[in-house]
């Protein structure tokens, strides 16, 4: 009688614990960052780190897939490996356009008010929306493929 060899169930459950924690770690670098150079006192500083952490988290889904696609098993798959490619070409769009519009948020406030040092004035919705919609909406794609890619790979991180 030959022993079969049992395969393991796939568990997506390590892959999105490895997302999860490159994205946290990249947010709270951008955090820390923010608090370090006294940005955190600059005048609409929640909306404009919500930004940059939105900019500046998509670097941790380049860390993700270079991960997954070297240990994940995913390119025996090639439609999988097809996705994988997508996606990171997706990421080299959103990171460049999102951490370009990092720069660009000061004129966004400009045709909302004339903003000062010290200025308290809040910021209308469609301007707070003008500075981070299009981070938010890149950051939620990301999220999607690398969930997405979560589920495809074949082997855990650790295995």
């Amino acid at each position: 009688m030959n022993a079969v060899e049992e395969v393991p169930k796939h568990n997506p459950v390590p892959w999105i614990q490895l997302l999860i924690g490159t994205v946290t770690a990249t947010v709270v670098t951008v955090i820390a960052d923010n608090a370090i150079k006294g940005e955190d006192t600059r005048p609409h500083n929640r909306t404009l780190l919500t930004n940059e952490c939105l900019a500046e988290q998509h670097s941790s889904y380049l860390i993700f897939f270079f991960a997954i696609a070297i240990s994940g098993g995913i390119l025996s798959n090639s439609w999988a490996g097809f996705t994988l490619l997508i996606a990171v070409l997706l990421w080299l769009a959103f990171y460049t356009q999102g951490v370009r519009s990092t720069t660009t948020h000061q004129t966004k406030i400009a045709k909302d008010h004339v903003c000062t040092a010290g200025c308290t004035a809040e910021l209308k919705s469609k301007t707070k929306r003008a500075i981070y919609l299009m981070n938010l909406v890149f950051a939620l794609l990301l999220l999607g493929f690398g969930l997405f890619l979560c589920f495809m790979a074949v082997r855990a991180p650790a295995q």
